[in-house]
């Protein structure tokens, strides 16, 4: 019975051990938000409101990019456009994030932002989810959102 015990506790102590070790992994490589993604967001809100599906590319990641073909980024790019020019746009907002550590990859830290936006057609909201990993930067998500684009 005391054997039963000691190998139950050890194990939990070894498990939450773990636990915590991946935890500080996860802590020590993430980034820090302010200075890794708030210049980026800073710099990449005016190149893509440009309307170019090149710029798109460019700045996501290729599995995001790759939820959707060509032909079908045309057409959802032709639809934001109908935004038109950026007049401004403030301080993002962080929602949310996360921290990944893989074994044998590269550990990656995850932020979701509110951008809200003013186009010369009215106000709108960008949410983009980026991903830093590798000291590089890119868009995981993306999505507009405004009045104009119902209709």
């Amino acid at each position: 019975m005391k054997t039963l015990f000691k190998i139950v506790v050890f194990g939990s102590l070894s498990l939450v051990a773990f636990f915590i070790a991946m935890i500080a992994i996860a802590a020590l490589t993430s980034v820090d938000k302010a200075e890794v993604f708030e210049p980026y967001l800073t710099e990449t809100v005016p190149k893509l409101v440009k309307w170019e599906h090149q710029t798109f590319k460019d700045l996501m990641t290729q599995d995001a990019y790759n939820t959707a073909k060509p032909e079908q980024w045309d057409l959802y790019i032709k639809k934001l456009s109908t935004l038109g020019a950026l007049k401004s746009f403030e301080q993002a907002e962080l929602q949310n994030w996360h921290s990944t550590a893989n074994i044998g990859s590269a550990s990656a830290t995850y932020a979701t932002y509110i951008v809200p936006m003013a186009f010369d057609t009215g106000p709108a909201h960008l949410t983009l989810t980026l991903v830093s990993s590798n000291d590089k930067t890119l868009i995981h998500s993306i999505k507009f959102s405004s009045d104009i684009l119902m209709q």
